[in-house]
C-alpha cells in the first residue's frame, strides 16, 4: 500500500482548512524544488524541470492566499450577521420590556 502525500487527500471544507493543506503542497513543491537542485541532472534539464515547479509553487501560493481571504471575508460575514441577531434581539427585549411595564401600570389603575 502506497502513503499518499497529504496534498493527494480530498480537501476539507473550511477554506482555512484548505489554505492549510495548500501551505503543505507548497512545502511539498519546495522540497521537491530542494531536491532537484542537489540532484546530478544536467543544468538544462534542472532549469526546464525547476521553472515547472516553480509555476506549480507560484499557483498554490496564489490558491492559499484566496483561500485565506475567503475564509476572512466568512469570518466578517458572520461576525456581522452576529451582531444583527444580537442588536435584533435587543430590540426586542426592550420591546417586550416596555410592554411589560404598559401592562404593569395598566393592572395598578384598574
Amino acid at each position: 500500500m502506497a502513503i499518499l502525500p497529504i496534498s493527494d487527500y480530498p480537501a476539507p471544507a473550511s477554506d482555512k482548512s484548505q489554505a492549510q493543506v495548500l501551505t503543505e503542497r507548497k512545502a511539498e513543491l519546495n522540497q521537491r524544488l530542494q531536491t532537484l537542485q542537489q540532484s546530478a541532472l544536467p543544468a538544462g534539464e534542472k532549469e526546464r524541470i525547476s521553472a515547472s515547479i516553480g509555476d506549480q509553487i507560484h499557483t498554490t501560493e496564489q490558491q492559499r492566499q484566496h483561500k485565506l481571504r475567503e475564509a476572512s471575508n466568512k469570518e466578517k460575514q458572520q461576525s456581522a450577521e452576529a451582531r444583527q441577531v444580537q442588536q435584533a434581539q435587543a430590540v426586542r427585549l426592550e420591546d417586550d420590556d416596555a410592554r411589560a411595564k404598559a401592562r404593569r401600570s395598566l393592572d395598578t389603575r384598574a
